[in-house]
């Protein structure tokens, strides 16, 4: 079993690696090259409207295996993130009553919650394929609407003791480009259109630069100014990093996934949060240095996290 194991922690650890390597020139880049958070901003903006649209599509234009149970699929992923926010909801009322206030209960929700899912893409294209990958996209696809609904949701309740208003949220995720693009690829599986060659060769060669620049964008997003402030983060990362993926695994092998597919759930559930909640905490009123804090620690941690459960899986 040590040995199975090695042989897929190996492949994750490298895949991770070159990951952690690129977001490091990120937060070079932040720190001696480009200092300037306005031109941060335009290159996130080029980046959610431009490449990450076109990884999105080219992910499904290499086609999914015919195995791929969407339902049980659908069921682990949707069915881990219902049972981490009834675990993080159970916490509310303990971790107020010991101080904790409602701004950092919501930072708290978002990220154990929220997922980087194309970071996602990055450890699975390298580690395991082209395939997974694709199953990783759809996953972007079923997740998007979901987390953000869920959060949203969750704030508005814990911040301003309302319901939210749903037209607000669905025109924002019908606006946004990657969902839009991850509709577009679920179309061309169905229809079975393979595009033109010089289509698809411009999409390959757009999606190329996406991966890339979204991990140095990640590596300038995080807060490392104030080490120290990153442990009082703790409790975001064992809910993110040991208790999500430990949930995600028992439900793929409930449902009867693969080993493959299970591998994929289990690494969408071991991703660190994404920079996306801080803008909602920030219009919102939540903890913003916590959510900052927490996605550092989160991101640090799972480069160990994400290649030990991925190995895991694969046993």
């Amino acid at each position: 079993m040590v040995e199975i194991f090695l042989n897929g922690f190996v492949p994750a650890a490298g895949a991770v690696t070159t990951a952690f390597l690129i977001i490091a020139l990120g937060i070079i880049a932040r720190r001696y090259v480009l200092k300037d958070p306005a031109a941060w901003h335009a290159v996130e903006r080029l980046t959610f409207f431009i490449f990450l649209p076109a990884l999105v599509i080219n992910a499904f234009i290499g086609g999914v295996g015919d195995d791929l149970a969407i339902g049980a699929y659908a069921v682990v992923l949707i069915g881990t993130l219902g049972i981490i926010i009834l675990i993080v909801w159970a916490l509310f009322k303990p971790l107020t009553k010991r101080g904790m206030n409602k701004a950092t209960f919501s930072s708290l929700f978002q990220t154990s919650t929220r997922w980087n899912g194309f970071l996602t893409l990055a450890i699975a294209g390298q580690a395991l394929g082209q395939e997974a990958a694709t199953i990783a996209t759809i996953g972007i696809l079923l997740l998007i609407p979901s987390i953000n609904i869920a959060n949203a949701l969750a704030l508005s309740i814990i911040l301003f003791d309302e319901p939210l208003r749903p037209y607000p949220i669905l025109k924002r995720l019908l606006t946004n480009p990657i969902v839009v693009s991850a509709l577009v690829g679920i179309g061309l599986l169905f229809v079975e259109f393979n595009p033109p060659a010089i289509i698809e060769n411009t999409i390959a060669i757009t999606a190329g630069a996406g991966l890339p620049v979204l991990l140095v964008i990640i590596g300038a997003n995080l807060n490392l100014s104030r080490p120290s402030k990153l442990t009082e983060a703790w409790l975001s990362p064992v809910l993110k990093l040991i208790v999500m993926p430990l949930v995600s695994l028992a439900l793929a092998k409930a449902v009867g996934l693969n080993t493959f597919q299970t591998a994929v759930c289990v690494l969408i559930a071991a991703t660190p949060a994404a920079t996306n909640g801080i803008v909602l905490a920030r219009a919102w009123g939540g903890d913003v240095p916590y959510y900052a804090n927490a996605l550092s620690l989160q991101t640090l941690l799972s480069a160990f996290a994400m290649p030990f459960w991925l190995a895991f899986a694969l046993i």
